[in-house]
């Protein structure tokens, strides 16, 4: 019930997708996970920006996890994929 909640990666929606846009995405998905979630250890992020016709507007983010608290210290994956809708 608290409409704050969640991410805001939507902030850089209308960003250009470029070199620049990567440690913005890794900044915004830290500190929201501090924010939310500060008992996840984040292990990695990695960031990749399409860089072709067909994938430029495309952004895959995967993310690398473990949680202490209920034993698991191995990473745990996260993919997601942003992308602009064909119309």
């Amino acid at each position: 019930m608290n409409p704050l909640f969640g991410s805001t990666l939507y902030n850089v929606i209308f960003e250009f997708n470029s070199a620049e846009l990567i440690p913005i995405i890794d900044s915004t998905i830290r500190s929201d996970i501090q924010t939310w979630m500060p008992y996840l250890r984040i292990k990695n992020i990695a960031v990749n920006i399409g860089d072709t016709n067909r994938d430029n507007y495309t952004v895959n983010i995967q993310i690398a996890f473990a949680v202490d608290q209920l034993g698991l210290a191995d990473a745990q994956l996260v993919d997601i994929t942003l992308t602009k809708p064909i119309i």
